[in-house]
C-alpha cells in the first residue's frame, strides 16, 4: 500500500484575515504539493462566498460542512448530546440542559461549546453545583444579544423576514455578514435548495423587538 504524507491546516476558520489565509494559500499551499504532500484545510466560510473563491480553485475537492439541521437530523442531535455527554457527566450537567443547550445551539458546534462553557459560568457564580435550564437560558440570551449588537435595522428587518418566513436571498454585504455572523443559518438537505433560519438564541429576542415595535 502506498503511503502518502498529508498535513492539516486547522481552526485557520477562526481566521478573519483572508489575506493571512490568502498568502498560506498562493504561497505555501503550492510548495507542499510539489513535494508531493497533500493538504486538508479547514477554512473559514467566508472564503465561499466573493472574489476570494477563486483561491479554492488550488485544491482538488472543497467540502462544505453544513450545521446539524435541528429540525430532521436526529443523528446529528445525538451527536451533540454525545460531545457534551463526554464532557459531563448528568450530576454537572442533568438531560433537561444538556436537551437546552442543544436546543439553543441551532446545531452549530462551536456554539454549543460556548452556550456551554457560559452555562457552567453562571452555575458557578450562582453557587450551585449542577448547571441548571435557567443556566443556559442566561447563556443563550447572553449569545443573542451579542449576535445582535451592532446589526443596522435593514438587517434586524432581514432577520424578521427570516424569522417569520423562512425566506433569504443574499443580495448585499449586509446579508452575507448575517450569514458569517451565524444569525442566519443555512441548512442543507440531501434534495433540494437549502433552508434558512435564525439562530435559536436571537429568535425570543426578535419577537420581543416585532411586539414593542
Amino acid at each position: 500500500m502506498e503511503r502518502r504524507i498529508a498535513i492539516l491546516f486547522d481552526s485557520l476558520d477562526r481566521l478573519n484575515n483572508l489575506e493571512q489565509i490568502s498568502e498560506i494559500i498562493e504561497e505555501e499551499v503550492p510548495l507542499f504539493i510539489e513535494a508531493g504532500i497533500s493538504i486538508v484545510m479547514v477554512a473559514p466560510q467566508r472564503l465561499m462566498y466573493g472574489p476570494q473563491r477563486s483561491m479554492l480553485d488550488r485544491f482538488d475537492e472543497v467540502y462544505h460542512q453544513p450545521f446539524v439541521d435541528m429540525g430532521s437530523d436526529k443523528q446529528g442531535r445525538d451527536f451533540l448530546l454525545e460531545v457534551l455527554r463526554r464532557r459531563a457527566t448528568p450530576e454537572i450537567l442533568p438531560d433537561a440542559s444538556c436537551q437546552a443547550l442543544v436546543a439553543s445551539c441551532g446545531g452549530v458546534l462551536r456554539d454549543l461549546i460556548l452556550l456551554a462553557r457560559s452555562a457552567g459560568e453562571n452555575a458557578y457564580v450562582s453557587g450551585k453545583g449542577a448547571i441548571e435550564p435557567g443556566h443556559v437560558e442566561a447563556a443563550a440570551d447572553g449569545m443573542g444579544r451579542r449576535k445582535l449588537l451592532h446589526l443596522s435595522r435593514e438587517q434586524i428587518a432581514v432577520l424578521q423576514r427570516v424569522r417569520q418566513k423562512g425566506s433569504f436571498v443574499q443580495v448585499s454585504d449586509q446579508d452575507l455578514t448575517l450569514v458569517l455572523t451565524g444569525c442566519v443559518l443555512e441548512y442543507q438537505k440531501l434534495s433540494g435548495a437549502p433552508h434558512y433560519e435564525v439562530h435559536p438564541t436571537i429568535r425570543p429576542l426578535l419577537e420581543q423587538i416585532a411586539e414593542e415595535g
